[in-house]
Formats: structure tokens, sequence, C-alpha cells
């Protein structure tokens, strides 16, 4: 198993999700809480923190952005 404690709750974990709405119902559906979907860099994003406190982010880019 690999941990390092002294850096727990500093990181930021970014998905990339094909369809957000369905995985932000899923993650309610499972009892994970968040508030929705919402604009954020070119895209739209579900922010979540994980127990250490490490932020997860669902992303799903805007129609007609290139990347």
């Amino acid at each position: 198993m690999f941990a390092e404690p002294d850096r727990a709750g500093y990181s930021t974990l970014v998905l990339e999700v094909a369809d957000l709405d369905a995985q932000a119902a899923r993650l309610l559906d499972a009892g994970i809480g968040h508030r929705g979907p919402q604009p954020g860099g070119g895209a739209r994003i579900v922010q979540l923190q994980d127990p250490d406190g490490n932020r997860v982010v669902l992303a799903s880019p805007l129609p007609g952005l290139s990347r």
C-alpha cells in the first residue's frame, strides 16, 4: 500500500467524463452529496472532496470548445 500522510488534503484530481449529468446523478444515488454541475474553466464541473480533504473534480468540456 502506498501512503503519504504528510501530503494528504493538498491534491486535486480532475477526471473528464462524457456525461456529467449522469455521473452527478450516480453520485447522489450512491449517497455522495455535491452542489451539482456548475460552470468552471471552460467546462461544466462537479466538485467533490475525498475523506482526506483532496479535491476531486469531474469535468465535461462545453460544446464547441477545442481541446
